[in-house]
C-alpha cells in the first residue's frame, strides 16, 4: 500500500526519468550503428552554403529567402549553431535532434496535464491526471513511429517546430487560466517562431480554438486574442503556396492526382496513419502511391471513406449523448486530424510518397489521448482487484511491445541508410 502511494506521488518524475533513460537508450543504437548524413542531409545541410556563415547579412537572407522551396530560418539557425561549434559533425547533431526530442517529451507531460485540469478536473483525480500525462508523454518520447523524426537530422525541423508549438499550447493555457497578457504574448511569440521552423505550425490557431471549445470556456471573450494567430497563419499559408512553386512542386501543381483520388487516398492515410500508430509494425521509410497519376485507383480504396464515415458518426453521437464524459473523444479525434490534415495530400504536395512516419510526431498525441483516457475510464469501472491487475499487467505488457519494437526499428532504419542507399 505504501509503495502505492509512493509511486502515485512520484509518478510524474518516474514516468519523465524512465522515458529520458530510453530515450538516450533507443537512440544511442543510431548514433553508433550509423553516425554519419543520410539522404536529403547533403542538399540540406552538408552541401547548404548558408549553414556555415554566422553573419548578419547572412541570417537576413535565410529570413529573406526561401531554400530549396522551403522556409524554415529558425532550423536553419539551429544548424547554424551547431555547425559553428562542433563542426560538420553529424553526431553532434544527431544527439542535439535527440535532446529537443527529451524536452519535447517533458513539454507533453506539461500540456496534457494543464489541459486535463481545465477540462477533465471533474471526471479524473490529480493522480489520474499524472498518469495519464505520463502515459501519453512516455509513449511519445518512445515510439517507434517517432524515429524517422528524431532519427534523420533533414527531418529535425519537426521536432524544433514541435517544441516551440507545445510551448505556444501551454503559455495559452496558461493565460486561459490566469489571464495573463504576458502568457498570451509569450503564447503568440512561440507560435511566430514554430512558423519559422516549419509550415506545419499553421494549425495552432485551429488548435488553440479546439482546445476552448472542449474545456467550456465562454469563446467569445478569445476570438479578439485568436485574430492575429489566423491572420499569421493564413498570410503564412499563402507565402508557403507561393514558395512551393519552386523545384520539384512544380509536379504537384502542373501534373497531380485528381482531386477525387486525392480524398480516397486521404482517407487510405488517415486508417493507415492510426493503426500504425497504435500498431506499429510495416514501417518503412518509404511509402508509395498505389497507382501512377492518370490511373484508377484499387477497388479497395473506396471502402476507406464509408470506414471514416462511421468513426465519424460514432464520435459524433457519443459526444451528443454525454458532452461531460465524452468530450476527450472528439477532442483527441479532431486533435490528431487537424495536425494530420495538410500532409494528407488533398492539397497537391511536393512529395513522392504517400505517407510518412514523421507526419505523426505531433499527431500521435491525439491518437494516444483517446486511448489512454479510455483505458483508464474502464480502469475506474472495474470493481475486482484481479481484473484491474490484468488490465495494468497487459497495458505494461502493450508499453513494452511498443519499446521492443522501437529497438529493434531503429537498427532496421539505420541499416537502410547505410546498406542500401549510402552503401557502406
Amino acid at each position: 500500500m505504501k509503495l502505492n502511494k509512493l509511486f502515485f506521488a512520484n509518478s510524474k518524475h518516474i514516468f519523465l526519468l524512465m522515458t529520458t533513460i530510453l530515450v538516450l537508450s533507443i537512440y544511442s543504437i543510431s548514433f553508433l550503428e550509423a553516425p554519419y548524413f543520410f539522404w536529403d542531409d547533403d542538399w540540406m545541410v552538408v552541401e547548404n552554403p548558408f549553414l556555415i556563415d554566422m553573419s548578419r547579412a547572412n541570417i537576413r537572407q535565410l529570413f529573406i529567402y526561401p531554400h530549396s522551396g522551403q522556409y524554415s530560418p529558425i532550423n536553419s539557425i539551429f544548424y547554424i549553431l551547431l555547425i559553428n561549434t562542433f563542426g560538420m559533425d553529424p553526431l553532434a547533431l544527431h544527439v542535439a535532434v535527440v535532446l529537443v526530442h527529451i524536452v519535447n517529451v517533458y513539454l507533453v507531460f506539461i500540456f496534457i496535464s494543464k489541459l486535463l485540469q481545465l477540462a477533465e478536473k471533474n471526471n479524473f483525480s490529480y493522480n489520474q491526471i499524472q498518469i495519464i500525462a505520463g502515459l501519453i508523454s512516455f509513449i511519445f518520447g518512445i515510439s517507434s513511429i517517432q524515429i524517422e523524426s528524431v532519427a534523420w537530422i533533414s527531418a529535425s525541423k519537426i521536432v524544433l517546430y514541435s517544441l516551440f508549438f507545445l510551448l505556444a499550447i501551454i503559455f495559452f493555457l496558461n493565460y486561459l487560466n490566469n489571464k495573463s497578457v504576458i502568457q498570451l504574448s509569450l503564447s503568440f511569440f512561440t507560435f511566430v517562431i514554430a512558423l519559422g521552423c516549419k509550415e506545419q505550425a499553421v494549425v495552432l490557431p485551429c488548435i488553440l480554438v479546439l482546445i476552448i471549445i472542449y474545456a467550456k470556456i465562454p469563446r467569445k471573450k478569445y476570438f479578439l486574442a485568436l485574430t492575429p494567430y489566423f491572420i499569421l497563419s493564413i498570410l503564412f499559408g499563402i507565402y508557403t503556396l507561393i514558395i512551393q512553386n519552386d523545384g520539384e512542386s512544380q509536379s504537384s501543381v502542373n501534373d497531380y492526382y485528381p482531386f477525387y483520388q486525392r480524398v480516397l487516398l486521404s482517407t487510405y492515410s488517415i486508417v493507415q496513419y492510426i493503426v500504425k500508430t497504435l500498431i506499429p509494425i510495416r514501417q518503412w521509410v518509404f511509402y508509395s502511391f498505389p497507382m501512377k497519376i492518370g490511373e484508377n485507383i484499387p477497388p479497395i480504396f473506396y471502402f476507406y471513406p464509408i470506414l471514416i464515415f462511421g468513426i465519424c458518426v460514432f464520435l459524433i453521437k457519443s459526444y451528443i449523448k454525454n458532452r461531460e464524459k465524452n468530450g476527450f473523444l472528439l477532442f483527441g479525434s479532431l486533435f490528431f486530424l487537424i495536425n494530420i490534415f495538410l500532409t494528407l495530400h488533398i492539397l497537391p504536395m511536393s512529395r513522392y510518397s504517400l505517407m510518412a512516419d514523421r507526419y505523426l510526431y505531433i499527431p500521435l498525441i491525439g491518437i494516444y489521448y483517446v486511448v489512454i483516457i479510455l483505458l483508464i475510464r474502464y480502469y475506474n469501472k472495474l470493481k475486482k482487484i484481479k481484473s484491474r491487475n490484468l488490465l495494468i499487467y497487459t497495458t505494461i505488457f502493450y508499453v513494452l511491445l511498443i519499446l521492443l519494437r522501437s529497438f529493434l526499428y531503429i537498427k532496421e532504419w539505420s541499416h537502410f541508410w547505410s546498406e542500401d542507399v549510402l552503401g557502406y
